[in-house]
């Protein structure tokens, strides 16, 4: 009579004990012959282990978590970014992986273990550049007083790696160095170099998030006297990591003429502003203002301005009055105290 007995068992995998729903059959062995045990005629053992892939994605999209994944096989994950964002990391079992070389998918191979991968993603940075200066019409030895204003106009972004430039200057028009001044960045996270077309180029380490903003003024002399009756012109550009797309601004003036002998040797009537009034301009992250009168003008005659005002008035009629009653009251005394003599 033939009997069948189970053997029960652990299963293990590199030393880590399998739990039971991983095991499909149990091991066995046939007995042979009722009068007793002539051997193992056969055992067998299958063994099923099934893993899973856990995914996470900020600010994107990617494919749904993975179970009952068997051993030894392959999967991959796929994900894509929400519009107006780049890829800034992924993560593979807590270890970042390069974003280059798995730009969109992440293959898992010979699977013999759980798995996890995150994926962020970051705001694309957008940039805006203008550049101003105090008048466009301008003579031989006059100055030019220039400004840059550099934003961040994406919400949240961070913007790193800043890269300004101001090139192509027309020859004859020469930066003054020592008047070069940045604001909104700290001295130690921007560094300024001269090129070779006669400009300059700014690197900022980082722009805080949005509204964000950079100002570079700098003064200009028009000291060519061949320029005379000519255009001038150059043009200022800003891009960053991630950007994907470099922002410029075009400034042109021209000049008149050379000026006449005694003449002035800086533009006049032209606009001007403060530093102060730029740093200002910067914290408030208002347009930038680049006109102030060089004379302090006359206050209109009128009730509204100066001491002329509603209640200052108001106040000297009341004085007036308080005087004119006091008088009145001193001139009836006086004639009283006459008459009461006669």
């Amino acid at each position: 009579m033939d009997r069948t007995i189970t053997i029960m068992f652990q299963a293990r995998i590199d030393g880590k004990k399998l739990k039971s729903r991983n095991v499909l059959n149990t091991a066995s062995a046939t007995f042979l012959n009722a009068e007793g045990v002539e051997g193992i005629r056969k055992a067998s053992c299958q063994i099923c282990v099934k893993h899973k892939i856990m995914t996470e994605s900020v600010n994107g999209s990617i494919t749904d978590p993975i179970d009952q994944i068997p051993i030894h096989t392959n999967k991959t994950v796929s994900y894509q970014a929400k519009k107006g964002y780049y890829l800034e990391s992924i993560s593979v079992d807590g270890e970042k992986i390069s974003t280059t070389d798995y730009p969109d998918q992440y293959t898992f191979q010979d699977i013999c273990g759980n798995h996890k991968i995150r994926v962020i993603y970051k705001k694309i940075p957008v940039l805006g550049i203008n550049k101003t200066s105090d008048k466009t019409v301008y003579r031989v030895n006059n100055r030019i007083s220039f400004a840059i204003k550099v934003s961040q106009k994406a919400k949240g972004a961070s913007t790193e790696n800043v890269v300004v430039t101001d090139e192509g200057m027309t020859p004859g028009l020469k930066i003054e160095w020592d008047t070069i001044f940045v604001y909104g960045a700290g001295k130690n996270d921007y560094k300024i170099t001269r090129t070779e077309q006669g400009g300059f180029r700014l690197v900022i380490k980082k722009i805080p998030n949005a509204p964000g903003d950079i100002l570079i003024t700098y003064y200009a002399v028009v000291e060519d006297p061949a320029l005379a009756g000519s255009a001038i012109h150059n043009t200022a550009r800003v891009t960053c990591d991630h950007s994907g797309k470099e922002e410029f601004a075009v400034w042109q003036g021209t000049v008149k003429g050379q000026l006449p002998a005694g003449g002035e040797s800086i533009a006049t009537g032209g606009e001007s502003i403060t530093r102060e009034k730029k740093i200002e301009t910067v914290q408030t992250a208002a347009p930038l203002i680049t006109a102030r009168p060089k004379t302090t003008p006359v206050p209109a005659k009128g009730p509204e301005t100066g001491d002329r005002s509603p209640i200052k008035g108001v106040m000297v009629l009341f004085f007036v009055s308080v005087c004119a009653a006091m008088g009145v009251g001193f001139w009836r005394n006086k004639k009283k105290t006459k008459k009461d003599v006669s």
